[in-house]
């Protein structure tokens, strides 16, 4: 066949995986992509003579639903002894369980040891199978290795969904792995003895770098070389390398790939290309076996173990191709992989430096070459990913591009130089740890220009949610941009389209939604109105508030300004870290106490047409108006509610403030939503005491929004109840 008939028929596959973690349905799914297929077969060998013949068309159609059928059968499920079976009478009891540590254990962000178990007992019961996602006191997971069998003693949990739209959904997270069960306790027993594996080779390298460049430098160059996945680098660390468009260099991927080769085909210039290949290869694989078994890392080290093949053997190899052949390949291996976000910013990153590269090279002719390299290579990698990165993140890094041109030789050095000292330290760990010395200076000035970037205003922008349609329709103008050598002209209409089918949408979206929303959060209320382009908070809680619920929110929305805060209160709830990467204009709070510094909210405050009154000296009750809706915020104990002219369309009662007495004192009709942080906290209120209320529990409706088209919605469509 013809190099264009594999194409199509990996194609196919490809299209087929992508419905099948896409969640399109199985059967309609196979039938629209058998349909398309004989469409192609009777269209296509009349337009594109060239092209493939009809049978492979139609070839194409049952390998896209063959594609598709293979993916959802693939997806995984709870077998009969899943350990998650067991949840619906033992979620919240106190049990034992045995299992065995099967990744490397991680820090969370509360500081907790994160431990995956394969189980092997759950109260004595041996035939309790299945994965769990289990959390320990930091002291009790402290020296833990893959391959350990531990007895833990704690409480079995249902991994929660998000809360917002765009939040992170840790049920997801951890079904993509297999895992239906969260688990949370401490060691109740000594762990088994230590085994053998590649977790003493991954421990002698960070513990060379740590040694040598301290931490959490040290922890970082071990990032660098070994991806973040594999070393447990501290998150506010991570989080700005992130956010100022540094991830690549942290996660395992082609960059490492590269540099790795490079480093061995250095050492063994000197021999024949056998023996590189053969070097290169057992390289690459023990590397994918220290990083772990990602997909992105696994991309890379099949693309450069072919590429090593084709420098050594002198051989030609059509560079689009073996990406669509590797893709193929890896995707027949698993099809779960095409839903990684690595998996997906890899390859795309990778068909940027092959089509867009050569592109930019050819309008900076003007520079030396090396330096126009550096500029050419981050601008066309960022052109393939950005759709992607929107997609996913919601959020655009704005000094990417010139970050990537000013670290690029520093993050060669680091990265070369660690590659050398993780050799090293194999040898010997104090032969490491000299090494690592001399990448002291790089290193201080990399976390330097990263710190001083990622402090500047508007490092990381909301951009909002698009549709995947936005993502197909970008890049089929990326591929009519590679089609053929368009006019400057024409380049610069269709460059201008792709950006246009991004972010215009998001932009009318934001300047003409009226919506206000309640966010689950307890046992503080979040409020957040939007009103044409003019964006208003009310709420409090703690940390895990805003980086969990209002954040997520706020990309999902677009929102890089809140024209207008009133800070309720709440422990660890802190201005300073809501208004990371985004302005705050006005700030007001109803607890002067807690906000030192910060006006109390003593008078209406104006967001759009949406108006915001405090109703008693104390703020504890707000009014919210707008001219078709009306909300009630009751913050605190009252003794007496005011006098209302208007009856609220929505009365919303904190955790802090919900008496039996309240609920019957509020106007009839009105819709009660109450925060709660344990279903058990109110037994005395009964439901059937307030007949002219719709009561709801927020934890049961979830994120509750009203705008003038949907009216009020709630996230879970539960019918009025008060367990």
């Amino acid at each position: 066949m013809s190099r264009w008939a594999w194409a199509v028929l990996f194609g196919a596959y490809l299209l087929g995986v992508l419905a099948g973690n896409g969640g399109v349905v199985l059967g309609v799914g196979a039938l629209a992509l058998l349909t398309a297929g004989g469409l192609l077969a009777w269209q296509m060998p009349q337009r594109w003579r060239a092209g493939p013949h009809w049978r492979v068309w139609l070839v194409a159609g049952m390998v896209g639903a063959i594609a598709l059928l293979y993916t959802h059968l693939l997806q995984p499920q709870p077998g009969p002894q899943d350990i998650s079976h067991t949840l619906p009478r033992l979620a919240g009891q106190p049990v034992i369980l045995t299992g065995q540590i099967i990744e490397p254990p991680r820090l969370t962000r509360k500081q907790r040891t994160r431990l995956i178990l394969a189980v092997e007992q759950l109260n004595n019961n041996p035939q309790i199978r299945g994965k769990v996602y289990a959390t320990l006191p930091l002291l009790h997971g402290t020296g833990l290795v893959p391959g350990q069998r531990v007895e833990l003693e704690g409480r079995l949990y249902d991994p929660p969904p998000a809360s917002t739209p765009g939040g992170f959904d840790f049920r997801a997270f951890l079904a993509r792995q297999g895992i239906f069960a969260g688990f949370s306790g401490e060691l109740k027993a000594e762990p088994t003895a230590r085994p053998g594996g590649l977790w003493q080779a991954r421990q002698r390298i960070v513990g060379a770098f740590v040694d040598g460049l301290g931490s959490p430098k040290g922890v970082l160059v071990a990032g660098m070389v070994l991806g973040r996945k594999a070393v447990d680098l501290a998150n506010d660390v991570q989080t700005q390398f992130i956010q100022v468009g540094l991830a690549h260099t942290l996660a395992a991927s082609g960059f490492h790939v590269t540099t790795l080769l490079g480093v061995v085909l250095a050492v063994t210039r000197f021999f024949g290309p056998r023996v590189q290949l053969a070097v290169g290869v057992v390289t690459l694989v023990v590397y994918v076996g220290l990083t772990g078994l990602q997909a992105a890392v696994v991309r890379a080290a099949v693309m450069g173990m072919v590429a090593l093949s084709t420098l050594v053997l002198k051989r030609r190899v059509r560079s689009l191709g073996l990406i669509l052949a590797t893709a193929t390949a890896l995707l027949l291996f698993n099809p779960r992989w095409l839903a990684d976000v690595g998996f997906q910013l890899s390859f795309m990153a990778t068909v940027g430096l092959i089509t867009a590269t050569p592109w930019v090279m050819a309008r900076l002719t003007f520079l030396p070459k090396s330096l126009a390299t550096v500029i050419a290579v981050p601008i066309a990698a960022m052109v393939w990913t950005l759709p992607l990165l929107v997609y996913h993140f919601k959020t655009l890094s704005l000094y990417n591009i010139v970050v990537s041109i000013v670290t690029t030789p520093l993050i060669t050095v680091i990265s070369t130089g660690g590659f050398g000292v993780a050799i090293a330290a194999l040898l010997s760990p104090n032969l490491g740890a000299m090494l690592a010395l001399a990448l002291t200076w790089p290193v201080t000035l990399l976390f330097m220009i990263v710190q001083w970037f990622y402090h500047l205003p508007g490092s990381l922008r909301a951009v909002g949610a698009i549709h995947p349609l936005q993502i197909a329709l970008v890049y089929g103008v990326g591929l009519a941009l590679c089609w053929r050598p368009w006019p400057w002209r024409r380049h610069l209409l269709l460059i201008l389209t792709g950006l246009g089918i991004l972010f215009i949408p998001l932009w009318v979206q934001g300047t003409t939604r009226v919506a206000f929303t309640l966010l689950e959060t307890a046992p503080q209320p979040v409020v957040i109105v939007e009103d044409r382009g003019k964006v208003g908070l009310i709420g409090g809680g703690d940390r895990d508030v805003i980086d969990y619920q209002i954040t997520p929110f706020l990309y999902q929305r677009g929102i890089n300004r809140l024209d207008g805060v009133v800070l309720t209160g709440g422990p660890g709830f802190d201005p300073a870290h809501l208004a990371l990467n985004r302005q705050l204009q006005s700030l007001w709070t109803t607890d002067p106490a807690q906000f030192t510094g910060i006006p109390p909210l003593s008078q209406a405050i104006t967001i759009g047409a949406t108006t915001i009154h405090p109703l008693n000296p104390e703020n504890s009750v707000l009014w919210l108006h707008q001219p078709q809706q009306n909300w009630l915020l009751i913050l605190a104990p009252v003794a007496t509610l005011p006098a209302f002219t208007t009856v609220p369309d929505v009365a919303i009662v904190a955790e802090a403030a919900l008496t039996p007495a309240l609920l019957a004192a509020l106007p009839a009709p009105v819709v009660a939503i109450a925060s709660r942080q344990e279903p058990e906290a109110f037994p005395e209120i009964n439901p059937k005491n307030f007949p002219h209320t719709q009561l709801y529990w927020l934890r049961d409706v979830g994120m509750v929004q009203w705008n003038p088209n949907q009216g009020l919605t709630f996230v879970e469509d539960l019918n009025p109840t008060l367990e």
